[in-house]
């Protein structure tokens, strides 16, 4: 469900937690500050979405451009 501690310091490259948050903030991930220890906590789920490949919904196509028949009427 979460990172472990190992997991975090793997990620990151940091061992102290402040510098484990300050990375994982300046890189827009998110997690919370455990209530005791101050630790970053990050959900697996989410290190799956973040460093996944997949771009969600590039399945559907962009629309095709109008041509504005009424330019230069009034």
């Amino acid at each position: 469900m979460f990172l472990t501690k190992e997991e975090v310091r793997e990620l990151t490259g940091y061992v102290r937690s402040a510098d484990q948050c300050r990375w994982l903030e300046k890189r827009g991930w998110k997690f919370e500050r455990n209530a005791i220890t101050g630790r970053p906590v990050v959900l697996r789920k989410h290190v799956e979405e973040m460093l996944s490949l997949d771009v969600p919904n590039r399945d559907t196509a962009p629309p095709e451009p109008k041509l504005n028949m009424n330019w230069g009427k009034k």
